[in-house]
């Protein structure tokens, strides 16, 4: 689902409805009215709805969808862990390798290829700060892949829940053990490399929905 503008629930928009109502009326020679509650009927399934009904049902079916993202990282949060991660390798010597929970479906490249850090090897500086950072954006994945394939009974629905019985990358800075950089310093470099480029896809994401 198009969390930026309503859709009807065949999945056009609401631009495109108005075109093929105004190539209706053309077509067979109606009013407005008569083609957009004509177009309206057609996709929302329903015989005897309006024009102006269909709108003001998906206007508020749209809005209750779009409150389920009020808790989403803000571009500039993610920014500000970019920030940090881009220092994180300098900040000391000591550093933590955290396994998620469900890494089995990190390394079989989970659900449409969402890669994330495996382990995350992270300063012990910052690692409850990272782990938090990183559960909230594989919170936003999972409701924005969520709300893509689910087009019904959106509302009321707990989907932090949800995510936390999904296969949706967690990270506890409570398991993690302590990393030799001076050993494996390639597996250092892939994590931040795998860390930069999931921000990176979360500030493209927060940028669709400003």
């Amino acid at each position: 689902m198009n969390i930026n503008e309503p859709l009807f629930p065949s999945g056009i928009s609401l631009a495109r409805a108005k075109k093929d109502a105004k190539k209706l009326k053309k077509l067979e020679d109606i009013t407005l009215t008569q083609a957009l509650n004509r177009v309206a009927q057609q996709h929302m399934s329903n015989p005897y709805v309006t024009w102006e009904q269909s709108i003001t049902e998906l206007k508020s079916t749209h809005a209750e969808v779009v409150a389920l993202f009020e808790d989403c990282l803000s571009k500039s949060e993610l920014e500000q862990f970019l920030s940090v991660i881009e220092q994180d390798t300098s900040a000391g010597d000591s550093f933590i390798s955290i396994t998620p929970a469900n890494d089995g479906y990190i390394e079989s490249d989970g659900n449409g290829g969402a890669m994330w850090p495996n382990p995350l090897i992270v300063s012990s500086d910052n690692v409850e700060y990272f782990c938090k950072m990183l559960n909230k954006m594989s919170f936003q994945d999972f409701q924005v892949l969520y709300l893509d394939y689910e087009m019904e009974e959106l509302v009321s629905i707990d989907l932090y829940d949800m995510w936390e019985d999904s296969n949706y990358p967690t990270y506890d800075s409570n398991d993690s053990v302590e990393f030799d950089a001076n050993e494996d310093n390639d597996q250092l470099y892939d994590s931040y490399f795998e860390l930069k480029r999931r921000v990176k896809i979360a500030i493209d994401w927060c940028e669709k929905l400003a």
